[in-house]
C-alpha cells in the first residue's frame, strides 16, 4: 500500500485474503487496521506540512468510525462470498469512475491556506460520504 498511496488501499482486502491467506471476515478488520494506520501516519506528515484541514479531517474521520459500527455487525452476519462479491463491484465501479474521469489539478498557490468555511449542507454531505466510506 506505501508504494501505491491511500487509494491503494482498495487492494489491501484481496492481498489480504489470496496472497496471506487470511479469512474474509478477518481480512476486512485486518484491512480496517491497515489502511487506518497508514490513513493517520499520512495525515500526521501532510500535517506538519501545513496540508491538513483539521475540522474537515475530524468530522469525516468521526462519521466513518460511527459508520463502522454497524458495518461491523453486518460482517459478522453476511457470508464471506458476498462479502467478496459485493467487494469486487465495488472495485469495479472504482475503476470505472477513474477511467471515466480527468484528473483535477490538486496544485494550490503556495500563499493560499485551504478554507475550513462550510454551509450546514456541506456538512452533512461530508458526513454521508463519510457514513458511505463507512459501509
Amino acid at each position: 500500500m506505501g508504494l501505491l498511496g491511500g487509494g491503494g488501499s482498495i487492494l489491501t482486502v484481496p492481498v489480504v485474503v489470496y496472497i496471506i491467506g487470511q479469512g474474509v471476515h478477518a481480512a476486512t478488520g485486518t484491512s480496517l487496521a491497515i489502511v487506518g494506520s497508514n490513513a493517520v501516519l499520512g495525515g500526521f506528515f501532510h500535517s506538519r506540512r501545513g496540508e491538513v484541514r483539521l475540522k474537515s479531517g475530524v468530522a469525516f474521520g468521526l462519521m466513518s468510525m460511527v459508520g463502522a459500527i454497524p458495518c461491523v455487525w453486518l460482517n459478522r452476519i453476511v457470508a464471506g462470498e458476498v462479502i467478496l462479491i459485493l467487494f469486487s463491484l465495488l472495485m469495479m465501479v472504482v475503476a470505472i469512475d477513474m477511467l471515466r474521469s480527468k484528473p483535477a489539478s490538486r496544485q494550490q498557490p503556495e500563499n493560499q491556506v485551504p478554507c475550513e468555511t462550510y454551509t450546514p449542507k456541506d456538512w452533512l454531505k461530508m458526513l454521508a460520504i463519510g457514513l458511505l466510506v463507512a459501509f
